[in-house]
């Protein structure tokens, strides 16, 4: 019983101090990306966007996932004829036969017209496959210039054979980290991990030049 006791004890101290560190580093996070938005002339919100603004996009990422927490969200209704949202995206996500968690940050863009084809990029090609009807694996052999590995899934072909011009490929050759996810007016864009503050302007940057590249 003495045994019990001391093991629910132990438990109850390791699982305290689990939550105390968990809820100590997003404070921290959020501070960090908050010292942002003062060199970015822009608010900060302390969530991310609506489910029903994610699940509309009808983007694996956001389908595919569960226990799901959007924070630290810059907003900016008018970036360069898009609307774009950076955020930090927590998640239980599906690998293989396993689920891991996930926590990365993202850029959505609303590029305002229909101009992808639905679309999955795996930089490095260890994404799992979308569950999502009609994603099928494609042949890149015929696509120049894209990163050693990477995979990419899609139900229209000809259009993504179209879509990815070597010009285009070019952009992720040069950052062969970025992940994508595209369909009709909406574009997800990601590297694993989340951006650390000295990094997050050129976060921005490139991402924002990938969108109007792709869309272009």
């Amino acid at each position: 019983m003495t045994k019990i006791i001391l093991g629910s004890i132990v438990l109850a101290v390791v699982l305290a101090w689990w939550i105390f560190s968990v809820k100590r580093r997003r404070r921290s996070r959020h501070n960090e990306v908050e010292r942002i938005s003062k060199t970015l002339g822009s608010y900060m919100e302390e969530y991310g966007p609506e489910t029903s603004l994610l699940e509309a996009t009808g983007l694996p990422f956001f389908l595919e996932t569960h226990n799901c927490v959007g924070k630290n969200l810059f907003h900016f209704k008018d970036d360069g004829g898009f609307e774009s949202y950076f955020f930090d995206y927590a998640c239980v996500a599906a690998k293989g036969a396993q689920e891991e968690q996930r926590e990365c940050t993202v850029a959505l863009f609303d590029l305002k017209k229909d101009a992808l084809p639905a679309f999955c990029l795996s930089s490095d090609g260890t994404g799992s496959a979308p569950q999502t009807a009609g994603f099928e694996l494609v042949n890149l052999k015929p696509v120049e210039g894209m990163p050693p590995g990477a995979k990419i899934y899609c139900g229209d072909g000809p259009r993504m054979m179209a879509l990815f011009t070597p010009a285009r490929t070019a952009l992720f050759a040069t950052e062969p980290a970025w992940n994508a996810q595209g369909s009709g007016k909406y574009l997800l864009l990601y590297k694993e991990g989340l951006v650390h503050a000295s990094a997050y302007h050129a976060f921005m940057a490139s991402a924002r030049a990938l969108a109007a590249g792709l869309s272009a």
